[in-house]
């Protein structure tokens, strides 16, 4: 695993500094910003190199950083902001939220709060389901900005591929779930409808028991 901490955001250079990793990578030209959480590292750029040239100058600094032994971010970065404002997102996202994903088998864990955004993390049945962008922007952002007007945007920084049912999508394209849901199952943290059963297709099977889509 390349970093085992919280997920930490890096803006720009000045922000990586003392941490080798994000230092290596930001010393490549056309690098304005990364993210690094687990084995996932998340770099976006500027510029015209083409993404494949970029891509081995970023693989050999990877391979190089893992080569060295050396912490990839520090200790002081990577403490996550307990900042009054994070401890109390987090109490709407434990207290409000979660019980209310958790029916489906979904969780919310608030991962950072910077810059005015929120960053969280969508695992369980919400991780891999074609209708966690309407959980999320539709339900979560929606009451956690009604909550903390300051906040700008909810940013889902989970990997959803990587679910145990990657992308399933509604045929209903642009339908709320919100809007259609008739009551008696998710709540103001959950975009999920429980009784309007909207067909949905998959790349694979189904939903699997977790899924909170349907």
């Amino acid at each position: 695993m390349i970093y085992d901490g919280p997920l930490c955001v890096f803006n720009n250079a000045e922000e990586a500094s003392g941490s080798p990793l994000a230092e290596k990578l930001f010393a490549i030209k056309s690098i304005v910003s990364l993210r690094i959480s687990g084995d996932v590292v998340t770099v976006t750029k500027d510029g015209e190199v083409p993404w494949p040239d970029l891509g081995k100058e970023i693989g050999g600094a990877i391979r190089s950083h893992i080569d060295s032994g050396e912490i990839a971010v520090s200790e002081e970065f990577g403490k996550i902001r307990k900042s009054g404002l994070f401890a109390k997102i987090e109490a709407i996202i434990d207290e409000q939220i979660n019980p209310q994903v958790a029916s489906h088998g979904g969780v919310i864990k608030l991962e950072e709060v910077r810059d005015d955004n929120v960053y969280v993390t969508m695992g369980g049945g919400c991780q891999g389901c074609g209708m966690a962008n309407a959980t999320l922007k539709r339900g979560i952002e929606t009451y956690i900005k009604h909550s903390f007007p300051e906040i700008k945007e909810v940013i889902d920084v989970t990997d959803h591929a990587s679910g145990s049912n990657p992308y399933f999508e509604s045929k209903q394209e642009g339908a709320s779930p919100v809007a259609d849901a008739k009551g008696g199952g998710c709540g103001p943290g959950c975009g999920c409808s429980t009784e309007q059963k909207a067909p949905v297709e998959s790349k694979q099977s189904g939903c699997g028991s977790g899924c909170g889509c349907h």
